[in-house]
């Protein structure tokens, strides 16, 4: 056979598999759309915000209008002091709360450098650093007095547009550190992309082999077949998991600040999905080819989507929804909550419930799945016998 009979052979193998041609020609197409979209607002715009305002005066007031103005902060309120404000953030009701002293005008009038104070929530840098250039865009405005006319024309003293400083306070990861940022979430990828690929690969294992309608045909329960098929990939993986997260710790000195029971469970109910997500995807696909295609195309969007590093108040709506749909959303949302913020049950119950939400789901596919191909595969062993 020559090279051209070799190449014409390879070519029309290619275009009768549709989902490979598909797969090498649409997919990149449609994820460098999707990651265009997912970037198109450029920089992150309209943080929530709340204040405390201790100095109740003009120009403290002047100096809202100033943070409401700006396209980097959106004030959703007030609150009563600052360890209200220091609770709002931990709980990730705002991601930025800002201080007002309450000398601060008398402050500015004596000649001196009044501050305010940025607390912000550290856990996303992207968020974190947005926040800081913003804030301190916001102060140098008043500060070099492009605000002066406007306090003018409400009597006020020209003096007023300077001597302000700026001080924050970094929340979660005070020195703006990439691998207490980053480890965690990039570790929740690993997790999913390898439990799905080993239970894909379980079943579709049996049916390359011409096992899997014998294995049905046997009048195994679907419960049975389902536990048989995915019992020691969650266990493996909740192990992985659990070791995954350990390593980071203890030997990146990544913090967890929280408690380990939720982070348990919370791991549970990732790895019971990625199971029941894997174990439908390898049911309904024909071979390890096409089951390693599908967990693929969950996999690679999951971690630019989860809004663990590009926030999703930052994406358009219907990216964000499709990022709401995936599940390391939820885990690395709450993997960060219990890590490096400290924070428990009440703030991951979304989390968990949504996963567990998921999950019941998916095994419910799995096993109805288990069923109907039980059925077709008794009938095709009972027609063969005939």
């Amino acid at each position: 056979m020559t090279l051209s009979d070799m190449l014409a052979a390879e070519w029309r193998a290619l275009i009768r598999d549709r989902r490979m041609l598909a797969i090498l020609v649409l997919v990149p197409v449609a994820y460098l759309v999707l990651f265009g979209f997912l970037y198109s607002e450029h920089k992150v715009r309209h943080l929530p915000t709340i204040y405390v305002d201790e100095d109740q005066s003009a120009l403290s007031r002047e100096i809202l209008q100033g943070f409401s103005a700006s396209e980097g902060f959106q004030l959703i309120g007030p609150v009563a002091s600052e360890a209200e404000a220091l609770d709002a953030v931990q709980r990730g009701e705002a991601a930025v709360a800002l201080v007002i002293p309450p000398d601060l005008s008398q402050t500015v009038k004596r000649g001196q450098e009044g501050k305010i104070l940025a607390v912000i929530d550290g856990s996303n840098m992207i968020i974190a650093n947005s926040a800081l250039q913003n804030a301190n865009a916001v102060v140098q405005t008043f500060s070099g007095g492009i605000a002066i006319q406007r306090m003018e024309a409400r009597g006020l003293s020209p003096d007023y547009g300077y001597g302000l400083g700026f001080g924050y306070r970094m929340l979660f990861n005070p020195t703006l550190n990439y691998s207490d940022f980053l480890l965690l979430g990039l570790a929740g990828t690993v997790f999913q992309q390898v439990i799905l690929l080993g239970v894909s690969l379980g079943v579709t294992r049996e049916k390359e082999q011409g096992r899997w309608e014998a294995y049905l045909a046997g009048g195994r329960r679907p419960g049975t077949v389902f536990l048989a098929k995915t019992l020691p990939y969650f266990l493996i993986g909740l192990f992985d998991v659990l070791l995954g997260v350990g390593v980071a710790v203890r030997g990146f000195g990544v913090p967890f600040q929280g408690a380990m029971m939720p982070f348990v469970v919370l791991s549970v109910a990732f790895v019971l999905v990625l199971v029941g997500l894997g174990f439908a995807a390898s049911l309904f696909s024909r071979g390890r080819l096409e089951a390693t295609q599908v967990s693929m195309l969950v996999a690679v969007p999951s971690f630019l989507l989860s809004g663990f590093t590009w926030p999703f108040l930052a994406m358009p709506d219907w990216v964000a929804a499709l990022g709401h749909c995936l599940p390391l959303t939820y885990y690395v949302d709450g993997l960060r909550e219990v890590a490096l913020k400290g924070n428990g049950w009440l703030t991951m119950r979304t989390d968990i419930e949504v996963l567990l939400g998921m999950a019941v789901g998916l095994i419910v596919v799995s096993l109805v799945g288990v069923v109907v191909q039980g059925r077709i595969s008794a009938k095709k062993w009972a027609a063969e016998k005939v």
